[in-house]
């Protein structure tokens, strides 16, 4: 859409000579500047040249229409610089220049990738300890485990020794009363 200097969608405050700076959204990243020559000899052969810093690396001869499109910038920063020559050829010194800043979406932000960092490595942090408190947790039923059986068995075992000694006596009995015989 059209924005003209000092509507109200805030972009272009003031005149394109007066103002230093436009700031785009990210969804905002296609701009068209419409250059115009003041010229009072032969106006229509005044010739203009355009570039835009950061994309274009030569200027640019803008046509008959003199105007300036740039589609799909990606967020960042860039400076628009256009500069004219009379009929007579003669190029203008400073011409005119515009700093425009694309914002990035707030997903390609440091701090919104700061923090999605710091979501993960939180979350690592708490898988590490509830995997770790899980281990532990099954290390003691472990060892109970084991402690309980291990109780069962020496108690058996007492149990057996006691039967082969019952059973070792009662061998020895039957052998003394087989010899006595």
């Amino acid at each position: 859409r059209a924005v003209s200097a000092g509507d109200d969608s805030g972009i272009l405050k003031g005149s394109l000579q007066t103002t230093e700076r436009i700031v785009l959204r990210y969804d905002q990243n296609s701009v068209q500047f419409g250059i115009s020559v003041l010229s009072y000899y032969l106006n229509r052969k005044a010739t203009v040249r355009y570039r835009l810093e950061g994309l274009d690396d030569e200027w640019i001869a803008a046509d008959s229409e003199r105007l300036a499109n740039y589609t799909s910038l990606a967020p960042g920063r860039y400076r628009f610089h256009a500069i004219a020559a009379n009929a007579d050829g003669v190029w203008s010194r400073e011409g005119v220049s515009v700093e425009v800043v694309v914002l990035p979406p707030f997903w390609m932000t440091w701090w919104f990738r700061a923090l999605a960092l710091v979501c993960v490595g939180l979350t690592i942090f708490a898988i590490i300890v509830w995997r770790t408190q899980h281990i532990r947790s099954l290390n003691r039923r472990l060892e109970r485990v084991v402690r309980e059986r291990t109780a069962a068995l020496e108690e058996r075992t007492v149990q057996l020794e006691s039967s082969q000694r019952i059973a070792e006596g009662a061998r020895e009995e039957a052998e003394q009363a087989n010899q006595a015989k």
